[in-house]
């Protein structure tokens, strides 16, 4: 138990001295990624949502969503715990939590 936690400390402190904190990793996505549905691992599904902007709020007060897909066409909000479906759409606007 004390060699792990020596391990964990040694490892943060490379991290940290290294600059490769996780907090400052660049973005994986523009914000957002127009044309583009995160497929499946949908949480909820709300309708009625009339912009990208507003979906992205959604997701950000919403403590289980990591992503969302905006549909145009249906003016729906689904919020996602994962990215793992990235694939093409033209109706739909994507984006990860924090993305406004």
């Amino acid at each position: 138990e004390h060699f792990i936690m020596q391990v964990l400390v040694l490892f943060s402190a490379f991290f940290m001295a290294s600059g490769l904190a996780l907090a400052e990793q660049p973005p994986r996505y523009a914000c957002p990624e127009s044309e583009v549905d995160f497929y499946g691992h949908d949480i909820i599904h709300v309708m009625d949502v009339w912009s990208w902007q507003n979906c992205g709020m959604i997701c950000t007060a919403t403590q289980s969503c990591n992503y969302w897909t905006w549909n145009a066409a249906r003016t729906e909000c689904i919020l996602k715990s994962s990215d793992a479906g990235f694939s093409s759409n033209g109706n739909s606007i994507s984006g990860a939590r924090g993305c406004l």
